[in-house]
């Protein structure tokens, strides 16, 4: 994974403490049938679905080893699949949130690297 800013020098477990502004890849190991768009989602609020922060359009994607490796293994525990989608969010939030990609065509939402953010208002 990718990350700009030094407030990400600390990171652990997955969850990042960032700032707005900060630029994050995050990634998600999607099936094969999955369409764009999809969105980025932080999963800590109390609805159905979480708060969309990104709209995500993709055309191809590629299989990646590591999404293989994710699905021979199990290690998502909401499924996954062989398709590797990378994306540089712009962080636009505050506040500490666990992060996932909801696929309209599959009505189903996925997780991935990082887990999570743990956003501050300043550095």
């Amino acid at each position: 994974m990718n990350f700009s800013g030094a407030s990400n020098a600390s990171a652990s477990a997955g969850w990042y403490p960032t700032f707005p502004g900060d630029i994050i890849e995050v990634e998600f190991c999607l099936p094969l049938h999955a369409k764009s768009p999809v969105f980025l989602e932080l999963d800590n609020y109390p609805k159905e679905r979480g708060k969309t922060v990104a709209k995500i359009s993709f055309t191809k994607l590629q299989s990646s080893t590591d999404c293989k490796d994710e699905m021979k293994y199990g290690v998502n525990p909401t499924g996954s699949g062989p398709l590797d989608l990378k994306y540089k969010w712009k962080v636009n939030t505050v506040g500490g949130f666990a992060l996932q990609l909801y696929v309209p065509n599959l009505k189903k939402t996925f997780y991935g690297f990082p887990d999570g953010i743990d956003s501050r208002k300043s550095k």
